[in-house]
């Protein structure tokens, strides 16, 4: 999925259709009221906080599927245990990945 890359300029007619200060749109992306007066004029924006800003400024569709390949990460990746039968007895030592 690609995200949207938010200018500076889009941020800040956001947090101004909004009414919103500096200080109350940024907050709840983490970044302080200076951060987000630097991103405003034309800093770029930190990919952390640009996933958030799809995330809240997206669609429902496009904030799952973000939060649902986020969520990818934190599962365990699982390892497959060579199959053997009975017959065969234990699995040998260089059979094991």
């Amino acid at each position: 999925m690609k995200l949207h890359v938010f200018t500076g300029g889009e941020a800040r007619a956001l947090r101004k259709k909004r009414g919103l200060v500096q200080a109350d749109f940024w907050e709840p992306f983490g970044a302080t009221q200076s951060a987000g007066s630097r991103y405003e004029s034309q800093m770029d924006i930190p990919e952390p906080i640009q996933i958030l800003m799809n995330i809240a400024f997206g669609s429902e569709q496009q904030a799952s599927a973000i939060v649902a390949s986020l969520r990818t990460l934190g599962q365990p990746k699982t390892k497959r245990m060579p199959q053997t039968s009975q017959e065969d007895g234990p699995a040998a030592v260089s059979d094991l990945p």
